[in-house]
């Protein structure tokens, strides 16, 4: 099965017609690069490399977070909002 017969009615690039609304699959995507930055902030150990990575990282989450707001994903603006908080108190330390 492909993934047009999977999401029928969307686009290839994820977006449903105007009636409809921006399919989970871009969002998930989306989120899957914000991940990445997260766990490359925590994993970074050069303390003169370690706030670039945790800004990036904190700057595409508080974009991953706006889009959570508009599409009223309670579960994960909480998880951002978490994650967020823990880089902060990386950047603190």
């Amino acid at each position: 099965m492909c993934a047009r017969q999977v999401n029928s009615g969307t686009s290839a690039d994820g977006i449903r017609g105007p009636a409809g609304s921006v399919s989970v699959r871009l969002r998930v995507h989306a989120l899957a690069g914000v991940h990445e930055l997260y766990r490359a902030a925590l994993r970074e150990t050069d303390p003169e490399k370690q706030p670039a990575r945790v800004e990036e990282a904190k700057n595409a989450m508080k974009q991953a977070l706006r889009m959570a707001v508009e599409y009223e994903d309670s579960d994960q603006r909480h998880a951002i909002s978490d994650a967020l908080s823990h880089l902060e108190n990386i950047r603190r330390s």
